[in-house]
This record gives structure tokens, C-alpha cells and sequence, in this order.
């Protein structure tokens, strides 16, 4: 079966998806995206339409296959999805980071934005050159020597502490627990709702009503 997360879809097909087909998938759309990229900045016709469209579609192509893994992870998270997970986490950081400090296409949009053309582009397009350029800068294309390395590693660290944070989150919300021994306690509580609490502590063996977080 060929990997879901490569395959163009309206909506993510979350029961075909499993960790092996994520870091295979992010790989190969990181590296043809950056194949593409190449070809694009080498071109002579350089326009709204094919450029910024181009790299939406390319951001895009790169979104429906993260978007669904990065939900999963939250949402059914496990120890093969969480290790392929981090290990694209990194990769992503790496590639938006020297997407945004490459100097040759931040050259192009400025050059786009100082062009006879922008001044025909509507509001929305003219919005969108003028926010690339916005976050050229704020990605560090204007630093000079070590410092872009320096930023680069600082934002990967950022990604991995947060996705630590994230998970830290998830283990302790999913080994909460709490047993009552009183259904007094739990006055307010719909019937069904009590009952559930009823049936998850015989399930684990315990007396009384359990209560957790998932």
C-alpha cells in the first residue's frame, strides 16, 4: 500500500495511517520541496503567480502530510508515533529555517515587492509578498556570521523543549487518577456520568467510584 501521508487528499485517512509511514513521508516531501525550491529560484520568470503560488502549494503539500501526524500524536499518542514524531520535528526545523534564512529568495520577494507588478496585485496578494518578507526577517535573514547558526540551533531546541512540554502534559494527564469512596461525592453528576465512574473502577479492581482525565 503506498504511504497515506504522500498521497493528495480532501481528508486525512487516520485509520491507513501508522508511524512507519511518517518520517518516510516527511523526508521525501522535505527533499522534493527543496529540490523544487532550486528550480524555482534558478528561473528567469519570476512572478506572483509562480512564485508565492508555487511555494503555498509546496507549503501546503507539506502541511496535509504533518497536520494529521502532529493531530494523531496529540490524540493518540504512543511510543513508535511519539519517537517518529520528534525525529520529523527536528527535520521540520531544520527545513523552515533554512527556508527562511535563505538570502537568494529573500532577494526575490524584495526584488517582487519593488516591481511594477506588486503595484497590480490586489490587497490580499500584496499582503501576502509583504508578510514574507516579514517573516524572512524575523527567521534571521539579516544576521550576519554564526549568529543565523546560532538562531537555527535556538529555534530547533525551542521545537524539542516544547514537544517535551507537550508530552509531559499528556503522560500526567493520562496516569491521573482518583478514587471516591462516597457516591455523596460526586453530587451534580449526571447518573450516566456517575455510573462510568462506577464501572472504570470495577474494571481496575477498586472500590468506589474512579475518577481520571482522558
Amino acid at each position: 500500500m503506498k504511504n497515506p501521508l504522500i498521497i493528495e487528499h480532501e481528508l486525512p485517512v487516520f485509520s491507513a495511517l501508522k508511524p512507519e509511514h511518517v518520517t518516510p513521508a516527511i523526508e521525501q516531501i522535505i527533499a522534493e520541496n527543496q529540490a523544487a525550491i532550486k528550480v524555482l529560484k534558478k528561473s528567469r520568470s519570476r512572478n506572483f503567480r509562480n512564485l508565492v503560488n508555487q511555494l503555498d502549494q509546496l507549503d501546503d503539500r507539506l502541511s496535509q502530510a504533518w497536520s494529521p501526524v502532529s493531530h494523531m500524536n496529540s490524540v493518540v499518542n504512543n511510543d513508535s508515533l511519539r519517537q517518529a514524531y520528534n525525529h520529523c520535528l527536528s527535520l521540520l526545523s531544520e527545513y523552515s529555517t533554512a527556508l527562511g534564512q535563505d538570502q537568494q529568495l529573500f532577494s526575490i520577494y524584495q526584488a517582487l515587492d519593488q516591481s511594477e507588478e506588486f503595484d497590480l496585485l490586489n490587497l490580499a496578494e500584496r499582503k501576502a509578498v509583504k508578510n514574507a518578507l516579514r517573516d524572512f526577517r524575523l527567521s534571521g535573514v539579516d544576521l550576519k556570521g554564526g549568529l543565523k547558526e546560532q538562531f537555527a540551533d535556538i529555534k530547533k531546541k525551542l521545537s524539542e523543549i516544547t514537544s517535551r512540554y507537550s508530552e509531559h502534559v499528556m503522560d500526567a494527564t493520562d496516569s491521573w487518577r482518583k478514587v471516591l469512596e462516597q457516591v455523596d461525592e460526586l453530587r451534580g453528576m449526571p447518573e450516566n456520568a456517575i455510573a462510568l465512574t462506577k464501572q472504570s473502577a470495577e474494571r481496575e479492581n477498586e472500590q468506589g467510584y474512579l475518577l481520571t482525565l482522558d
